[in-house]
């Protein structure tokens, strides 16, 4: 059952999945053909890992004492076996050229950086997601990234600084940016930062919410686009490890 938070603001379910990450890829095309050749690199290496699983899983078991003889495909060696594409957003970089945030399932970093190598595309950043908060789902119109790094001790301290920021936005410039969701990530040395998704009439206008709501604004970048790659709700079979989805009431 869904629990309200702290502050009445909030609920909450567990997401049963295998840890989440973001990865941040920074100028990986200079037009839109190249965009969607880096999606299509995503795309194939999802539907090749998928179909390697499902034939290694209808293969028979065949008895033999010689356990050198058997042929079984190996788990690292299964592309989408240890990293799961979710979901990309696509960005305008401030040089012109296209980049993406793309969110994963995966057993660890590593993984994610053995894809990388698989889909030969780069990886400037992977954080660990320890939660999403969302206010509404994602919009058509503008909509802009907004990274904030290291700028909290704990997941608590962030979630009680976005509720403060969502009221901000409603109540002090509702007519200049809305919330949509954010990620809150683990930092390299332990702290907690976000990802944050608004629809905002300017940059400008983020960096004043941000100033009035006394958080970094360290990045902020167009999005162009979401592509969806799986539907996070339908496949749970998980690890164990917990995904929190915080949903404002």
């Amino acid at each position: 059952m869904p629990q309200r938070g702290p502050r009445g603001r909030f609920t909450a379910d567990r997401w049963n999945l295998m840890q989440a990450f973001l990865v941040r890829r920074m100028g990986v095309a200079a037009n839109a053909a190249q965009l969607d050749s880096a999606l299509s690199r995503l795309r194939s290496a999802e539907e090749q890992g998928l179909r390697l699983r499902a034939a290694h899983e209808q293969t028979p078991r065949l008895r033999t004492t010689d356990t050198t003889t058997r042929q079984h495909p190996s788990r690292e060696g299964l592309s989408g076996r240890r990293a799961r594409w979710i979901q990309s957003y696509a960005l305008r970089e401030p040089d012109g050229r296209f980049g993406m945030v793309c969110l994963f399932e995966a057993d660890d970093a590593a993984a994610l950086a053995r894809h990388a190598d698989v889909v030969q595309l780069p990886t400037h950043e992977i954080v660990a997601v320890r939660t999403r908060l969302v206010a509404r789902e994602f919009a058509p119109t503008m909509v802009y990234l907004v990274r904030r790094r290291a700028a909290w001790r704990t997941a608590q301290e962030a979630h009680s600084s976005v509720a403060d920021a969502s009221r901000i936005c409603e109540q002090r410039m509702p007519t200049e940016l809305s919330w949509l969701h954010s990620y809150a990530v683990e930092e390299p040395d332990g702290r907690v930062g976000t990802v944050c998704f608004y629809q905002a009439v300017s940059p400008e206008a983020l960096r004043r919410h941000a100033g009035r709501a006394g958080m970094p604004a360290d990045e902020i970048v167009p999005v162009m686009g979401r592509v969806v790659g799986r539907n996070t709700t339908s496949d749970r079979r998980a690890s164990g490890r917990a995904f929190t989805t915080t949903i404002v009431s």
